[in-house]
């Protein structure tokens, strides 16, 4: 039976089981810009994989990525008193958490070089940072000690919160206030300073701009602290700068110059943890926004869409995520973004003012 017939059809999965099936016929394959024995790109990529398992065993796993449930709950009946889950001798049970972890493995081993495989690896290393012996003994007491396994985790330490660590000011001289930095970056700011450096998804991008500039405005050493100084959920500022660094196109002395130029020209006068709450206090029951606004023309405004007012406040006034807006009892559904987009495009400009006054007054 192939790779393939073993593995579930995910994208990832598949170029991971076609990576395999390739090494299977002894066919030529490279890890980290080097050709590679078969036989030992196969160890490695499993050397990698359990180590990925052990790192989203931890307590954040289930945060980083969507899929580390099934690996926790297989924890939990794995772990004793001595030890805990030995994914190296019996790797999961379930086949989607087998092929996706692989994939992970797969999507370092195949960088081009030492210290494209680093950067890849090393924002995993955030699920580690409470480890009470340091990092380096807790990963190499979890994967076989190879050459190559040493070299990659010494790279990733290294690379380890690069650009958030060059960001941090020792010297507590801030130059701009926490409150005046959005969740997510003004886009014409974004696309001024980083267009092309943090691929196509820009409010990822947008997020960790502005994570960025919160760790350089206070003294987070973290992604979830710099999170949490600009009100965001640690979780979700978690897994966007995971994304963000993972497709980082430039080198981080040019990013973190970027940032630094941001910095510069971000007005000092808004002040966005009043606006998000300032949306928020017009999403509750007893406000009296919605009628105010729905019944400010001729004919009236549909109630039902003042939801979507709301959402629109909330992206463009307060520059929050469209998922977390208020106006939302649960996170949206693919139908319901949609449709705020379609609402969002129909605004007309005076429209769009009599929001932002709403908002901001």
């Amino acid at each position: 039976m192939s790779a393939h017939a073993r593995l579930p059809a995910d994208p990832r999965v598949l170029a991971t089981a076609r990576q395999i099936d390739h090494a299977l016929r002894a066919e030529p394959t490279a890890m980290l810009g080097e050709p590679t024995d078969p036989r030992l790109y196969l160890a490695e990529l499993r050397h990698l994989a359990t180590l990925l398992l052990h790192l989203l065993s931890r307590p954040g796993g289930v945060a980083y990525v969507d899929w580390a449930d099934d690996i926790h709950r297989e924890a939990i009946t794995r772990t004793t008193e001595l030890r805990g889950p030995r994914w190296g001798i019996s790797p999961p049970s379930s086949a989607e958490v087998r092929g996706r972890v692989l994939a992970e493995a797969q999507a370092v081993l195949e960088q081009d070089s030492l210290d494209a495989a680093a950067d890849r690896l090393a924002p995993w290393l955030a699920l580690i940072d409470d480890t009470p012996n340091g990092p380096t003994v807790w990963l190499r007491n979890r994967t076989k000690r190879t050459p190559t396994m040493g070299r990659l985790i010494g790279a990733s330490l290294a690379h380890r919160h690069h650009v958030g660590r060059r960001l941090g000011n020792t010297a507590a001289v801030y130059l701009i206030s926490p409150r005046a930095i959005p969740q997510l970056l003004d886009v014409d700011i974004y696309s001024d300073f980083f267009s092309g450096m943090l691929g196509s998804y820009e409010w990822t991008g947008r997020m960790y701009v502005s994570l960025c500039l919160a760790r350089a405005a206070t003294n987070a050493s973290t992604w979830a602290e710099a999170s949490s100084a600009i009100g965001l959920n640690p979780t979700l500022g978690m897994k966007a700068a995971r994304a963000a660094s993972s497709r980082r196109r430039v080198s981080p002395e040019v990013f973190t110059s970027a940032v630094r130029a941001a910095e510069h020209v971000l007005p000092r006068n808004r002040d966005f943890r009043e606006r998000e709450s300032r949306v928020r206090t017009l999403a509750e029951p007893s406000s009296t926004g919605r009628e105010e606004w729905c019944t400010a023309v001729s004919p009236n405004r549909k109630r039902n869409s003042w939801s979507y007012a709301l959402t629109w406040m909330w992206c463009e006034v307060a520059q929050g995520p469209l998922d977390t807006s208020p106006a939302w009892p649960v996170a949206p559904s693919s139908a319901v973004k949609a449709a705020y987009r379609a609402f969002a495009a129909r605004l007309t400009p005076s429209t769009q003012e009599e929001l932002r006054s709403l908002a901001l007054r």
